[in-house]
């Protein structure tokens, strides 16, 4: 669905993959990346609308990860193999970019 710009598809398979394998940190951000370049690709493209669609989606995922986070045992995090629930630091920077972009508008 990616390599042929189907980010529809994109967005409800990788959903369906958080559902079944919520600690996959690398699943987020995989999907993390592959939004930011929708993103960029269909504002190049004029497609705002779109953009605009990814760029929720790209927002929603800190909000997916305190969910899984708020539905971990406290237990869970005191093992020596804790649940790994935060995203690489470039993209924490993209998603700050453009929470801040939203609080402009």
């Amino acid at each position: 669905a990616y390599s042929v710009g189907d980010f529809g598809k994109v967005i409800s398979y990788k959903k369906d993959v958080f559902k079944y394998a919520p600690y996959q940190i690398e699943e987020y951000n995989e999907y993390c990346r592959m939004l930011i370049i929708g993103i960029q690709l269909y504002e190049q493209n004029g497609d705002i609308d779109s953009a605009e669609y990814c760029k929720n989606e790209l927002l929603e995922v800190p909000e997916i990860l305190k969910s899984v986070e708020k539905k971990t045992d406290e237990l869970a995090f005191r093992l020596t193999d804790k649940p790994q629930l935060t995203l690489d630091d470039e993209i924490l920077n993209y998603i700050t970019l453009y929470q801040n972009k939203e609080a402009k508008k």
